[in-house]
């Protein structure tokens, strides 16, 4: 008996307020442990497939995550599983210092506080930003607020990462580090990007998207190497 995806999506249809179709009839599982890359052109629905998994925005069609659809009922508890980590920080981190962004989740979970405290060390730890606790995220870099936003889902123990463009704005050695920060996680991980390099690299699998829908989905070494194909899709 197969294990239950980590990712099930069935048929997923949004439309913008205009009216504009962002996706359309999306469907597509991951087992838990695949490193996904999610690749296509500027509006090619990446962003707003993302936004989906764990309920930001609600579409028609079926999300299930972890063997449970996705709906009013359930949305606090498979927000626990799935860490969105945002292309922009900024939109992550609002609290007063980085320890305190790092422990919100887990203190609106309502755990003991020694359990929050040991989350959040552990969490900024293994992103490397734990002697920085105490700063508020307005002082970083933009390699250590991606850092922290990272740590803010890894403080949940979030068993799914969706990550928009980790790697935007990041110079080369700070995408090298966070590339190998993200190979070293054993969990399931769901990349949004324009970074090929980073998806030949660190995912198991790619999945193309244009004019939302799914065009191709199959390894890097396959897709990322059929030029007439990612040229056709603005690639």
């Amino acid at each position: 008996m197969n294990a239950v995806p980590a990712l099930d999506i069935d048929g997923l249809f949004y439309d913008y307020p205009d009216g504009t179709a962002a996706l359309y009839g999306i469907s597509l599982v991951v087992q838990e442990g695949e490193r996904v890359g999610l690749i296509g052109a500027n509006g090619a629905g990446k962003s707003t497939f993302l936004l989906h998994l764990n309920g930001i925005l609600r579409g028609k069609g079926a999300v299930r995550v972890f063997g449970e659809t996705l709906g009013s009922g359930n949305l606090a508890a498979l927000r626990c599983k799935v860490g969105m980590v945002f292309q922009n920080p900024d939109d992550q981190l609002f609290c007063p210092t980085i320890c305190e962004d790092v422990a919100f989740g887990p203190r609106n979970m309502r755990l003991p506080e020694a359990e929050v405290r040991q989350r959040v060390d552990n969490a900024m730890e293994t992103v490397g930003v734990d002697h920085l606790k105490h700063k508020s995220p307005f002082h970083l870099s933009i390699g250590q607020k991606k850092r922290a936003a990272l740590a803010t889902v890894l403080s949940m123990d979030a068993r799914l990462l969706a990550l928009d463009e980790p790697t935007s704005n990041l110079d080369p050695r700070g995408r090298r580090e966070l590339i190998a920060l993200l190979q070293a996680f054993a969990r399931t991980q769901i990349i949004a990007t324009h970074d090929l390099d980073l998806v030949r690299h660190l995912c198991t699998r790619v999945v193309l998207l244009d004019a939302g829908k799914v065009v191709a989905d199959s390894v890097p070494e396959s897709l990322l190497d059929d030029r007439a194909l990612l040229e056709a899709h603005g690639l």
